[in-house]
């Protein structure tokens, strides 16, 4: 009874609740069958590799063969040598690239190769998952040192391997793009490898993008890649340690290895100087440079002081710290005395046994044995004497110093060798003073307020002040103190009548608007200044495009070769085409200058241009001829390379500034810089045919074309970009930013 009971309830229980297990049993062999419980299926797919590698685009096959991209972005363009994969970052199943795979900055390429699991190639269905490592091979492009790239990676196989022809040959297909907006050529030849068992690597694709190379007005190139139009590289160093450099032109060898950076570095050089002047004719006489130029450093005489026997005098150099002395006859330096800080006045005691030099920087007085010609001594608690601004009595026991710090005049006895009283009152920026020979009256210069002060020396007070000078540096009396001279900024010497104390007349004492001192005969002033001119070096920069560095820079005409004044250098750059040889122009004597690129030195000059200015040359691909862009007289000169003459010009320009021919020689585009337009020109006609318009307003450089001649793209200096012309449609069709001032473009 009791098992009939129990039956009946189990029959009872599967009756009620067999549906909802039957239901659960086939919901989860569903679940199952969808690998919800298989953990490889919320595995992702990664590949990480070291710095300066990415990963892109990966894909496992059933048959272990994986295929991804890699891009690199090392500090140096590299070669790519062999490349596996392992479970254990073994080398000993990676294999040779060939060819070997050379990789810009920036570049990538599609690789394909077998992963291995243990020592057997990885074999799996769709859903599996790998664990394992990507081996690479490269070597450094400059060094030639091996490098060795591993990167974990994690790969779920998505699909199915196919079969054919069993194949380890290495298989090519180039993609070559230019920019965002240009098509795509692909050319392959397959060869797919095909067991399980068969280990291959091959290249599936390698991108070749052009870049622009734009030279810009910061000293750097800008490295842009066409496809993106994104800077890739900067290269610096476009400028010399020493001088200043202006450059102006960039070219690029046909076989895009090397670019050419045209321009000059110059020197704003200093001469001291002292110019002569006749008191008695009331005439200038000449000028005199006792010492020699000095490249970039400023220099200039300021206080000037002549020897008691007038047989030299002593001229300090306020930014050298020395001071000169110089022989009146030859008027040659004969001797220096250093340990000065901006010396702007001397003084020669009437005995000629020594000398007080004024040291600004410091707010002393110097005490120089004339003898030994060094400093013996120094007096301090001067406020910043100035400009000529000590004076040593007639009778050699006191001096007088001013000081431009606090309007001040400090009187200093030379025997004690200190301050002993102080003059006040003084007007605004007291600079030169002078005591007479009869030692009552000291008088000062106040450039402040065009002013001269006359002190009384017994009573130490000022008695009177004469007016109408112009910003007066600095006096000097006259042997028999009848008159004084004061030097002001206009060049000209102002006469005091010292009976009367006024100005009586001034006259041209030729340049030179510092201090003044009379030669004891009382026959001449001599004033000091400095004169600066330019002294310009031409000079090309050589840059690796495999290393966008600057690898040395040449002066073609030698290295000691410079021009005196601003401008002689290269304006425009082109190559030959087999990099033989550079154009290079000259705006400074409109010239064209032949740069041997293998000895760096000039081997040939074509003349007859009128202006050619930035970037105005350009030879064509043939080698034939080049044209030349004068932005004065509006024509493009046709040069025959062979003859190296001008053989035609073509007309209708708006003041071309740059030029450049395409790579089928077959048209040229000129910029024009007035009219903010291109001209395209027929080469066979030689006649403009075609305008693109459209760029920033004036400042136009370029253009430099892609190596296909697809696009164009030209520099705008004004607004900091480049513009990209389709050459088929002749319209702009693109922009690159963010190129400070460009000056140039070329293109590999």
């Amino acid at each position: 009874m009791a098992r009939r009971i129990g039956a009946q309830s189990a029959m009872e229980y599967l009756t009620t609740y067999g549906w909802a297990i039957l239901i659960i049993v086939v919901v989860l062999s569903v679940l199952v069958a969808l690998g919800v419980f298989n953990p490889n299926t919320y595995v992702s797919d990664t590949c990480t590799l070291p710095a300066g590698f990415e990963c892109q685009s990966s894909v496992l096959a059933s048959n272990g063969m994986l295929t991804f991209t890699i891009s690199q972005f090392t500090s140096t363009p590299i070669v790519l040598t062999a490349i596996g994969c392992s479970s254990n970052q073994s080398i000993l199943y990676n294999k040779r690239l060939s060819p070997k795979i050379g990789l810009r900055i920036g570049g990538n390429v599609t690789l394909s190769t077998s992963c291995y699991q243990g020592n057997t190639i990885f074999n799996g269905g769709i859903g599996n998952v790998y664990h394992g490592y990507v081996v690479i091979n490269y070597t450094n492009n400059l060094t030639d040192l091996s490098h060795l790239a591993i990167g974990a990676v994690v790969f779920k196989v998505r699909q199915i391997a196919t079969t054919s022809t069993t194949s380890t040959s290495t298989t090519t297909s180039t993609t070559t793009s230019t920019t965002s907006t240009s098509t795509s050529t692909t050319t392959s030849t397959t060869s797919t490898s095909t067991s399980t068992t068969t280990s291959t690597t091959t290249i599936v694709s390698a991108s070749t993008i052009a870049y622009v190379y734009v030279l810009t007005g910061n000293y750097r190139i800008s490295v842009v890649n066409t496809s993106s139009k994104g800077i890739t590289a900067t290269i610096t160093g476009l400028s010399h340690s020493t001088g200043n450099t202006a450059n102006y032109a960039i070219a690029m060898t046909p076989s895009g290895a090397t670019a050419y950076v045209g321009g000059f570095y110059y020197y704003l050089f200093y001469q001291p100087a002292v110019s002569e002047s006749n008191i008695i004719s009331k005439t200038y006489v000449n000028v005199f440079y006792p010492v020699g130029a000095s490249n970039g450093t400023a220099t200039s005489f300021a206080g000037i002081s002549i020897a008691p026997n007038g047989a030299y005098y002593y001229a300090t150099d306020i930014y050298n710290n020395t001071v000169s002395i110089i022989n009146t006859s030859t008027q040659t330096a004969i001797g220096t005395i250093t340990g000065f800080q901006s010396p702007y006045g001397v003084s020669i005691a009437p005995n000629g046994a020594f000398a007080y030099v004024s040291s600004e920087g410091m707010s002393t007085i110097s005490i120089v044995n004339t003898s030994t010609k060094t400093i013996t001594g120094t007096i301090t608690g001067f406020h910043n004497p100035y400009y000529c601004g000590v004076s040593i009595a007639p009778n050699g026991a006191y001096a007088y110093v001013t000081n431009y710090g606090n309007n001040t005049a400090s009187i200093v006895n030379t025997s004690s060798k200190s301050i002993v009283g102080t003059v006040t009152g003084l007007s605004h920026t007291p600079m030169g003073v002078a005591i007479s020979p009869t030692e009552a009256y000291a008088y000062v210069v106040n450039q402040g307020n065009n002013t001269v002060s006359i002190i009384n020396t017994s009573t130490r007070s000022i008695v009177g002040t004469i007016t109408g000078f112009y910003y007066p540096y600095g006096i000097a009396f006259a042997p028999d103190g009848a008159s004084a001279y004061v030097a002001n900024s206009n060049n000209t010497l102002s006469i005091i009548n010292t009976s009367s104390n006024t100005r009586a007349g001034a006259f041209n004492g030729g340049s030179g608007n510092e201090c003044v001192a009379i030669t004891p005969n009382g026959a001449y002033a001599y004033k000091t200044f400095y004169t600066n001119n330019y002294h310009s070096y031409p000079n090309i920069f050589t840059v690796s495009t495999s290393s966008n560095t600057v690898t040395g820079s040449f002066n073609p005409f030698g290295s000691s070769f410079y021009v005196n004044g601003y401008g002689r250098g290269f304006y425009g750059l082109s190559s030959s085409p087999n990099g033989a040889y550079l154009y290079g122009t000259d705006e400074s004597n409109s010239t064209v200058t032949i740069i041997n690129t293998s000895t760096q030195t000039v081997i040939g000059t074509i003349t007859g241009f009128s202006c050619p200015y930035y970037g105005s040359v350009s030879i064509a691909p043939n080698g034939a001829y080049a044209y030349v862009a004068n932005y004065c007289s509006g024509v493009v000169d046709i040069v025959n390379t062979s003859s190296k003459s001008i053989v035609g010009s073509i007309s209708g320009f708006h003041n071309p500034w740059s030029v450049s021919i395409a790579p089928n020689g077959a048209y040229a585009y000129v910029t024009n810089y007035l009219n903010t337009s291109i001209s395209i020109v027929n080469t066979s006609s030689k006649s403009i045919v075609g305008t693109v318009t459209g760029f920033h307003q004036y400042q136009t450089f370029g253009p430099g074309f892609s190596p296909n001649g697809a696009y164009a793209y030209v520099a705008n200096q004004g607004n900091s970009t480049v513009s990209v012309i389709n050459t088929s449609t002749k319209s702009i069709v693109g922009t690159i930013t963010g190129v400070p001032s460009p000056l140039g473009v070329s293109v590999t």
